[in-house]
């Protein structure tokens, strides 16, 4: 059945998975399927076809999970992105899922405190914040802040993104002051990051 096979439904979905078998098939990089499966399971995301979108989604997870060839920070890669699509389908569980495996995978390789935890840290603060899982997000965007800090400085822009995500949570948990102190400090270095004009 190939790596696509069952995912088709309708006549136009079999056409479809039929091409993208053929093309997959010509790729020999695992890496390169999975970019494919990920990107049909974003485009289906988008236009709000979520069955076809999980199941795209699921492929490229196992296939991932599989892979003998892939690197473990392409994996962390892949995971990320996953968890991305499953935020967009609004599956907080499957997306905490993925970018907790990102986060592992970066961790064994690289260390507690390399500067690649910093985004999958935050992106993984999102779903648990709309899962209402606040403090647990807080601590996501705590550890990303400080890893941010170390690695980059405590002027570069990526600690001004990290203190946004801090001031949103802190503002749903009704702490409006250290909200508005991490909003005041995240505007200074944003300016100071990107040159006049750029907004």
């Amino acid at each position: 059945a190939g790596i696509f096979g069952g995912l088709g439904q309708s006549e136009s979905g079999r056409q479809e998975l039929l091409y993208a078998e053929a093309v997959t098939a010509r790729l020999g990089d695992e890496a390169l399927k999975i970019q494919l499966m990920m990107t049909r399971a974003w485009l289906d995301a988008r236009e709000d076809r979520v069955e076809s979108a999980v199941a795209w989604a699921d492929r490229a997870i196992a296939a991932a999970d599989k892979s003998q060839r892939m690197t473990p920070l392409d994996k962390a890669a892949a995971y990320q992105n996953l968890g991305v699509i499953f935020g967009m389908l609004e599956h907080h569980d499957r997306s905490i899922t993925a970018f907790r495996r990102a986060i592992e995978l970066i961790e064994r390789v690289q260390g507690p405190d390399s500067g690649e935890l910093v985004e999958p840290l935050s992106t993984l603060a999102i779903p648990l914040a709309r899962w209402g899982r606040l403090d647990e997000a807080l601590k996501r965007y705590q550890r990303a802040l400080r890893i941010a800090e170390q690695v980059y400085g405590a002027e570069h822009a990526t600690v001004g993104t990290s203190l946004l995500g801090i001031s949103q949570l802190l503002l749903s948990e009704g702490r409006r002051d250290e909200a508005l102190a991490a909003v005041d400090r995240a505007a200074k270095i944003i300016e100071r990051s990107y040159p006049e004009g750029h907004f």
